[in-house]
């Protein structure tokens, strides 16, 4: 055990597993706590798979800049081939498994849009039996009003539940 401590490429990943569970600990610190909603959710775990992606690309390049520890090691090394593969091999697993529990996170989802701001959305984009109440919401002069005087997870609880609002169905 003593031998696989100094071993340069067991410190090197050791430092790189650090740094990926430290951000995983912000990721989870960030997902709990008061006023934590599905909207508010959905922006953070979409973030952190963007986050993942930014990392591959800047791992490609050579740069470790987001992993502090392992950047450390690194500061007058170039990384290796193999590392940076297997990095990468990592950040690519942990991406597609964000995926796989999140699989509505994804920039362009109507439902989270509508619901986030229903005024902004693009009637025809929506599925089809959500247009005509879609509609119906943003020619509600005191719909609208209400929304840009309360928060967005206020103002559904204030608003009247309609069939759009009860789509649970899109969430799980």
């Amino acid at each position: 055990m003593c031998r696989a401590f100094k071993s340069e490429h067991f410190q090197l990943s050791l430092a790189y597993l650090a740094d990926i569970f430290e951000a995983l600990n912000s990721l989870n610190l960030k997902l709990q706590g008061a006023n934590a909603n599905v909207m508010a959710h959905y922006d953070i775990v979409q973030s952190f798979i963007a986050k993942i992606s930014l990392w591959l690309k800047q791992v490609e390049r050579g740069n470790l800049t987001w992993f502090s520890r392992l950047n450390e090691l690194f500061s007058d090394k170039c990384i290796s081939e193999d590392l940076k593969s297997k990095i990468k091999e990592h950040l690519r697993s942990l991406q597609d498994e964000f995926f796989r529990y999140f699989p509505d996170v994804e920039p362009e989802n109507l439902i989270y849009k509508l619901v986030r701001n229903p005024f902004l959305v693009n009637v025809e984009d929506l599925p089809h039996d959500l247009q005509e109440e879609a509609i119906e919401l943003q020619f509600n002069s005191l719909a609208k009003d209400s929304f840009e005087i309360h928060k967005a997870y206020v103002y559904w609880f204030l608003f009247p539940q309609r069939t759009f609002v009860k789509r649970d169905s899109q969430f799980s």
